[in-house]
């Protein structure tokens, strides 16, 4: 029996993760051209932004790579018919709509062609292969909110999580229960199914420990799957001393899919370089080096139903140095959170606050939300585990003031739950500062 698509490609990934720097780049502008290619030929928007990569005799030249348009997410809203391809490729397969989570405020809706999913769910078994999933186990996922799917007692029904060539997968079932549902309720449906392994978004994997604890339980799982929010220490750290689970950190979106998946070797991410171009750029548009946090601009190469090309995915995350595991594959050191959340200052630039996640337990907290309420103002808004001396808040509030202008007032308030954006996300970072 001949191998699907996305089984040859898995294969490629493995091999490829270790090629050269040169190889690597061979094998990206292959694919990157096709996609232009097709894009300006096919795609009416971008009929005449993509001239810029072409000689006067149509060949393409990468080193003009910088002058392609940034696209936004502005624009997605304003140009989806025109960006939507009548037609795809050969075998790209058909089209599915989805709709984003709307972290930033406006919801978009795009195109995305079966090709490009087949590619990043290999990119994701590539990253299972790596921490030693066991595809004969099985899976809880805590995630979803439609108000009429997958909800207690019975969640959703069971189903394959496994790749379709690993004869393993047949035997591991996944079942889903929706994010709707309570803490509670995940505690008991996980107590009577008995995963291995659990995923869902990090919050709800806290929340999760935290009851499995207060109810005295034992339950233990292999490991977790975390997705959709920034991973802190506390949470990787209260997953395992309760569950004994290690934790593989996956970065995604509903724009792009699978981005980068952790390394087996440390808690840095590895980009899914085979399958796009990703770039790390200042408010200036040049990229930013290891050590620097900058904007997240990334192309996948199979999207072909509405391709994105150079998408601001609205991301801010620091390059790490190469790593030392052997994969050639860019490492990305912190996914340091949103832009629209950058800090703001009067004359509208915004900047990264560096806050150690350490400095959350030394005032006693569990989990925190740092918010700039204002351009002189913040408030740390923390889940309270334990008293703390008064040093410790001075130490955190001078870091702010550092950063920010000695006058700035920092509030500390202590609440029982953190406030979650309307599709569930925890945000650790976030400015609510209006726009002026």
């Amino acid at each position: 029996m001949a191998q699907s698509f996305q089984h040859q490609f898995f294969d490629f990934l493995l091999q490829s993760q270790y090629f050269s720097a040169s190889d690597m780049r061979a094998q990206q502008l292959h694919q990157l051209e096709q996609l232009v290619r097709f894009s300006r030929e096919r795609v009416p928007f971008y009929k005449n932004r993509l001239n810029c990569l072409f000689t006067n005799q149509d060949k393409f030249d990468f080193e003009q790579w910088h002058n392609v348009p940034i696209l936004s997410r502005q624009d997605l809203l304003d140009h989806r018919e025109s960006m939507l391809a009548p037609a795809l490729p050969p075998h790209h397969g058909g089209v599915a709509h989805h709709e984003g989570s709307g972290t930033t405020g406006k919801t978009v809706t795009t195109a995305h062609n079966q090709l490009i999913a087949e590619v990043s769910n290999a990119a994701y078994y590539r990253a299972l292969s790596w921490h030693g999933f066991d595809y004969s186990k099985n899976l809880f996922s805590w995630f979803g909110g439609s108000p009429d799917e997958d909800r207690w007692p019975h969640g959703s029904k069971e189903f394959m999580w496994g790749p379709k060539w690993d004869a393993r997968s047949t035997v591991g079932k996944m079942r889903t229960l929706s994010r709707l549902d309570s803490v509670e309720h995940a505690y008991e449906f996980m107590t009577l199914h008995r995963p291995s392994y659990a995923t869902g978004r990090p919050n709800a994997m806290l929340e999760l420990a935290q009851e499995t604890e207060r109810r005295g339980s034992k339950i233990k799982l292999d490991s977790i799957i975390s997705f959709s929010a920034q991973l802190t220490e506390t949470t990787r750290e209260e997953c395992y001393r309760v569950f004994g689970a290690t934790i593989l950190n996956r970065y995604a979106s509903k724009e792009v899919y699978d981005i980068a998946h952790q390394c087996p070797a440390g808690n840095h991410l590895h980009v899914a370089a085979e399958a796009m171009i990703f770039e790390v750029l200042d408010d200036n548009d040049r990229p930013c080096p290891p050590g620097v946090p900058g904007r997240v601009i990334v192309t996948p190469f199979y999207g072909t139903a509405q391709p994105m090309i150079r998408y601001d995915q609205g991301d801010v995350v620091t390059l790490g140095e190469p790593c030392q595991c052997g994969r050639n594959l860019p490492v990305i050191s912190e996914l340091n959170g949103r832009t629209i959340h950058l800090f703001r200052r009067p004359d509208g630039t915004r900047f990264s606050l560096r806050i150690p996640d350490t400095l959350r337990k030394t005032i006693g907290g569990l989990e925190w939300q740092v918010a700039q309420t204002g351009f002189e103002a913040v408030e740390i808004r923390y889940l309270k585990r334990a008293d703390a001396p008064q040093a410790a808040f001075d130490q955190v509030t001078n870091l702010i003031k550092s950063q920010m202008t000695p006058s700035t007032q920092v509030l500390y308030t202590a609440v029982k739950k953190l406030p979650e954006t309307r599709s569930g996300k925890i945000l650790e970072l976030v400015c609510e500062v209006p726009e002026q």
